[in-house]
């Protein structure tokens, strides 16, 4: 091979033609620390991937009128523009619904929910009886929602693990999660809810914001965190002597918040403040499939220093 005549090509891509490279490099260039390893896509590569869906539109279009020889779209006029609505749908409803639905928290986490599923709605009634959106050949409205198939599931696993515990408390209910005393369930119910909407968001917004946004936000979180401190007052766990809903629903902070700790180099959730919440923490993380069930905690580390980071 040494010895054959090598013919080598060089081509330069201007950044504006792999933006998805262009993103990671930015990302790399604002980074403090000099490497990174991400297990999932930093934040920001999602907005860069919104704006490709859209653009890959454009492309396809381009290939269905330069290659027309092996067709996207029908070629009857009124499939063809049937075909292109459901494409503009797919752009301007489905994908900012199903979007939302996974960043948005409480109420506006609930209304975006409700939206992508009356949106989704209509694309079930378009595929009835169907292989694909255009009948038995994959066409221009398939590419254009195939992101459907690829990131749906992913958003799902966040989105409905609290809706995956009330399914178990429903189908298994030889062994409740929830207690059986119509109050006492309400209760565990509410501080499940009172964990997505207020103690998340806050804690999270500790540990990702700087200055004097910081320190708002964790005067917020510990104000949350004193509510839970009180439900836990001579409690091993929220519900009482056994492990229910709610400490499933708030086993991230057990998990997640010794972490962020040790990142931003200050204590949360101290002996002196939250001394019932601090051993509830020791409790939960002690369970055995708990325990196990766990990510290794150096991969955590550099999971969420690189989140600090962007």
């Amino acid at each position: 091979m040494v010895d054959s005549d090598w013919n080598c090509v060089v081509k330069h891509v201007y950044r504006e033609g792999n933006r998805l490279a262009d993103g990671l490099a930015h990302l790399g260039h604002n980074m403090k620390n000099e490497i990174m390893f991400f297990e999932d896509p930093p934040p920001q590569i999602f907005s860069i991937y919104e704006d490709d869906c859209r653009e890959s539109l454009v492309i396809l279009e381009y290939i269905e009128d330069t290659w027309n020889h092996n067709p996207l779209l029908p070629q009857d006029p009124y499939h063809k523009a049937t075909a292109r609505f459901w494409v503009k749908f797919g752009d301007d409803k489905v994908l900012p619904s199903i979007w939302n639905a996974f960043i948005k928290q409480g109420k506006e986490l609930e209304d975006a929910i409700d939206e992508a599923i009356e949106n989704l709605k209509l694309l079930e009634e378009q595929l009835k009886g169907k292989k694909f959106f255009g009948g038995e050949k994959i066409g221009l409205a398939d590419l254009a929602l195939g992101w459907l198939a690829n990131l749906v599931p992913v958003f799902e696993a966040i989105i409905e693990s609290l809706v995956i515990l009330e399914y178990i408390e429903d189908t298994w209910n030889h062994n409740p999660l929830l207690p059986q005393d119509p109050y006492h369930k309400a209760t565990a119910r509410f501080w499940v809810k009172f964990g997505d909407d207020k103690v998340l968001p806050s804690v999270w917004s500790a540990f990702i914001k700087q200055g004097k946004e910081q320190e708002d936000a964790i005067d917020e979180a510990i104000e949350n965190l004193k509510l839970l401190e009180e439900q836990l007052k001579g409690k091993k766990f929220f519900g009482g002597e056994k492990i229910g809903l709610a400490d499933l629903a708030f086993g991230w902070l057990a998990n997640l918040v010794p972490v962020f700790e040790e990142i931003i180099g200050m204590k949360i959730i101290d002996e002196e403040r939250f001394p019932s919440l601090l051993a509830w923490m020791h409790e939960f993380s002690q369970v055995a499939i708990i325990k196990e069930s766990w990510p290794p905690r150096d991969k955590l580390i550099i999971k969420f220093q690189a989140f600090r980071a962007i």
